[in-house]
C-alpha cells in the first residue's frame, strides 16, 4: 500500500468518526433544549418521558448534520494529514 493510499484509508476512518461524533453532540443539544421546553406537552408528561418522540427528534437533527459534517471532516483531515507529510511532521 502507497503512502497516499494510507492518507486517504486513515482521513476516511478519522473523518466518519469526527463527524459522527460532531452530529451525535450537534444533534444532542437541540433534542434536550426540545425536551426541556417541552413544546406542546409531547416529550414529557409530570410523570414519564415519551421517548421515542425525543429519538425521533435527535435523529431528525443527527442525520442531516451527519451528511454535511463527514464528508466535511474527511476532507479536513486529508487535507491536514497530507500537509503535515510533506513538511515532514
Amino acid at each position: 500500500m502507497t503512502a497516499a493510499n494510507e492518507i486517504r484509508i486513515k482521513s476516511v476512518y478519522a473523518g466518519v468518526a469526527i463527524g459522527v461524533v460532531v452530529a451525535f453532540f450537534a444533534a444532542a443539544v437541540p433534542t434536550a433544549m426540545d425536551w426541556y421546553s417541552n413544546p406542546g406537552g409531547i416529550f414529557r408528561t409530570r410523570s414519564a418521558s415519551n421517548w421515542p418522540i425525543v429519538f425521533q427528534t435527535w435523529f431528525s437533527w443527527f442525520w442531516p448534520v451527519a451528511v454535511v459534517s463527514i464528508p466535511i471532516a474527511i476532507i479536513a483531515h486529508a487535507y491536514l494529514r497530507n500537509r503535515n507529510v510533506e513538511n515532514g511532521m
